[in-house]
């Protein structure tokens, strides 16, 4: 079984399409939880990636924390307009 991830397509990654959308840009994993990310998604991907640069885009899209009255968070929200 063969994962496909943005990069495979050419999609660039999650922090420059959070960053695009106003969310602001992610630098270091730490103790503080990002804004619209859950504590969980931020912990797993901190677990999984050696920096928040290195985040794909359907993952971090997955751990933000839903807009309200929405299905998905603020950075697959704005790419959807």
């Amino acid at each position: 079984m063969f994962l496909q991830r943005g990069r495979d397509h050419g999609l660039t990654s999650y922090n420059d399409y959070r960053g695009a959308c106003g969310g602001g840009d992610l630098s270091v994993f730490g103790s503080v939880v990002p804004p619209n990310i859950t504590p969980d998604g931020w912990a797993l991907a901190g677990q999984l990636y050696r920096s928040p640069l290195d985040i794909d885009l359907f993952v971090g899209g997955l751990i933000e924390i839903p807009v309200a009255g929405g299905v998905s968070g603020p950075t697959f929200t704005c790419l959807k307009v």
